[in-house]
């Protein structure tokens, strides 16, 4: 870490303003479209939920209206059954195929694997959901002001990513000023997969953020401390749930293969077709 650490300031030190102005004004550039990214997501949850409520409202009324309200009770319970079922098997084919890819070409696959397992683990703090990336408000702000809407949302998500992706464009930097030879491998390591570790670890830790907020919102409920408005404890709730849903699916959609995504618009399309 040391050696590290020193090769990069002697790497900055021999890069001009140029150079560091045009890397940060990259990094900087990214964020409005990675946080557009998320906002999307989070607006498509909102409409998402907002439809299915208003379907089941008004499936529930007709029911009711026939005289079949219990029938249609127990129809949706087993359909709410089958779709968690669903989700399960989906959940453990992406586990075999992590797998798959592991026993296939270790080598090959093994780092992204690490960088996602990482990735999560600083962004979750761990199975109990304690510490990683949104309790780091603790240490900024003290632990009077912990759940601090800037930690636990997905402003942490979109700071994260931004900061993983400006660092993988560093390490090329670092390489250009540091002789072959004279460095660690690390560095070149790095620059010749940036793009590839970059995506996994970025989405492993937004991933860990999202299985955090999720255990926030349901194990460990508290309130939010710097919101302008007074909410109910419910409210919180559905505010942390929501933030994890759309940091989750965020992280989802980034680690989709070419086929999966191909597959998943298909679907979506015969579902609002039908």
């Amino acid at each position: 870490q040391a050696r590290l650490f020193d090769e990069l300031k002697f790497a900055m030190s021999r890069t001009s303003q140029a150079d560091l102005k045009a890397w940060g004004k990259t990094s900087a550039g990214r964020l409005p479209v990675i946080g557009k990214r998320r906002l999307k997501n989070l607006g498509n949850l909102v409409t998402s939920i907002a439809d299915a409520a208003g379907r089941e409202f008004r499936g529930a009324m007709v029911a009711w209206q026939q005289g079949r309200f219990g029938s249609h009770l127990e129809q949706r319970a087993a359909a709410g059954i089958d779709s968690t079922i669903d989700l399960g098997q989906r959940a453990w084919r992406t586990v075999g195929t992590v797998g798959r890819a592991l026993i296939d070409d270790p080598k090959q696959n093994a780092p992204g694997v690490l960088a996602l397992s990482l990735g999560f683990l600083a962004g979750s703090g761990g199975v109990d959901g304690n510490g990683g990336i949104p309790d780091t408000d603790i240490a900024m702000l003290g632990i009077g002001d912990h759940r601090s809407l800037f930690t636990h949302s997905i402003i942490a998500g979109i700071v994260v990513e931004g900061a993983i992706l400006a660092v993988a464009d560093l390490a090329g930097i670092v390489c250009d000023k540091l002789p072959p030879g004279q460095r660690d491998p690390f560095w070149d390591r790095i620059s010749s997969t940036k793009d590839q570790i970059a995506l996994q670890l970025s989405a492993g830790a937004s991933a860990g953020i999202a299985y955090h907020l999720a255990v926030d919102a349901t194990l460990q409920e508290a309130p939010y401390k710097d919101l302008p408005i007074s909410m109910p404890m419910e409210a919180h709730q559905l505010l942390f749930a929501a933030n994890a849903a759309a940091e989750g699916a965020d992280a989802f959609k980034r680690c989709e293969t070419t086929g999966e995504k191909v597959v998943r618009e298909i679907t979506d399309g015969i579902k609002k077709s039908a």
